[in-house]
């Protein structure tokens, strides 16, 4: 996930060979404040312009689990 802090879109590549499906990008507070399904290529951008600044979890959703990183937007 580059770049950390973002700005306007946020870059999403997948070089460990899990198969992901969904992400949710979530607010401090737990609320869900975007969530969509990613494509099968290893690298999804994704728009975070509208987001305010501030601290985000991003969550990525797949058949073996899930993985949680923190987004700062700037």
């Amino acid at each position: 996930m580059f770049p950390n802090p973002a700005t306007d879109i946020l870059q999403i590549a997948n070089s460990s060979g899990l198969i992901f499906d969904t992400f949710e990008i979530v607010d401090v507070s737990g609320r869900i404040v975007l969530q969509a399904n990613l494509l099968a290529a290893s690298l999804n951008s994704v728009d975070v312009s509208f987001l305010d600044t501030g601290i985000y979890f991003v969550r990525i959703i797949g058949e073996d689990g899930f993985v949680v990183r923190k987004l700062m937007v700037e």
